[in-house]
């Protein structure tokens, strides 16, 4: 968003209001989501159709992208430590139907939750990749200082710090996201589907 230079009275008035503008999160939580301690995602389909995507077989049906998208929206607003349940509201449902769904969704999530483990664990061997040439880049730094070897002294030097910056970024910066994902993966992995008539 670009700030205009020219300021004018409403432009400042407008900008102050913006400043001030507030919402009351844990309200709007509670009113729009929460319901007998744990948050709800109300979701209103008349049939299976409206949730399975019109690409996938009868063999392999799977899940509405909309759908999907939904959910991960809604879920968005959800803190992570809630659980959460789908409420899908429709009447033409069948139990096997209601067995379809809930697996599908066990299964997209499923998979973003090994997904995002999986990230973990990459996430996890760079770091050991990088301590390890910061530890041997570190050392031919002190060789090299030690037998007063200065002309090609900065190459180890900047390899070592460039190295503890990238393990610095990975260790603490990236792992705090990937570990943050994984809990959101496992929210909506463990999420329940209950189905209600409307």
């Amino acid at each position: 968003m670009v700030l205009l230079f020219r300021r004018n009275a409403q432009t400042l008035k407008n900008v102050s209001h913006f400043r001030s503008a507030a919402f009351n999160y844990v309200e709007n939580l509670d009113s729009q989501y929460m319901h007998d301690g744990v948050a709800h995602i109300v979701v209103q389909a008349d049939s299976l159709s409206d949730l399975l995507s019109p690409f996938s077989t009868a063999k392999r049906p799977r899940l509405n992208q909309d759908f999907i998208n939904f959910i991960d929206v809604e879920a968005n607003h959800i803190p992570v430590e809630e659980s959460i349940v789908v409420d899908v509201v429709g009447e033409g449902f069948t139990e096997k139907d209601r067995a379809t769904i809930q697996s599908l969704l066990r299964l997209h999530y499923g998979f973003e939750l090994a997904e995002s483990e999986f990230e973990l664990k990459l996430n996890l061997r760079r770091c050991f990749k990088l301590l390890a040439f910061f530890i041997v880049t570190a050392a031919v730094f002190f060789v090299m200082a030690i037998r007063h070897d200065t002309v090609f002294i900065e190459i180890p030097a900047i390899a070592a710090w460039f190295s503890l910056w990238e393990l610095f970024n990975s260790a603490w910066l990236d792992r705090g996201d990937l570990k943050l994902n994984r809990i959101e993966a496992g929210q909506l992995a463990s999420m329940q589907v209950h189905f209600q008539n409307r």
